[in-house]
């Protein structure tokens, strides 16, 4: 593993720190216990990718899988992220995680565009997918929550 390499992959541990952290204060911080119980959820998906990529640096291999492709619900180019207070909904910690999650990927995208690399791209789109995957999941989620027919 190149030490380029190498760096590219803490980058991305301290993102998915952040975003763990991030997750784990807003848990926090509202008081609906079914708010705090996605934001927990959420914190232990990112601690989950954490802890791959901590892997791929220690034993030098790639945990993570193959780029694919994952669908889009699109619901998050309909809303705004909201600022999460102690007196938000699910509704609004939906919106932010969706809104979270899409922002991650972005950045992963993004930094796969510009890598030089062939792994480091890989890596990149790897951790894109993981974050669309979650999004999509989050939206498939709040379509059935809050948008059925009911």
């Amino acid at each position: 593993m190149s030490e380029q390499f190498k760096n590219l992959v803490e980058f991305a541990i301290r993102q998915e720190q952040a975003a763990a952290e991030l997750y784990e204060k807003y848990a926090v911080l509202v008081n609906s216990r079914s708010a705090k119980i996605i934001l927990e959820s959420m914190a232990a998906m990112e601690q989950g990718h954490e802890a791959r990529l901590k892997k791929m640096l220690e034993e030098e291999e790639n945990f993570l899988p193959k780029p694919g492709s994952v669908d889009d619900v699109h619901i998050s180019d309909f809303v705004v992220a909201p600022t999460l207070t102690e007196n938000s909904d699910i509704q609004d910690v939906f919106i932010f995680a969706i809104k979270s999650e899409e922002m991650a990927a972005n950045l992963y995208t993004k930094l796969a565009e510009v890598q030089a690399s062939e792994e480091g791209q890989e890596l990149f789109r790897s951790l894109a997918e993981e974050e669309k995957k979650h999004k999509f999941d989050l939206e498939t989620e709040y379509e059935s929550a809050f948008m059925s027919e009911n």
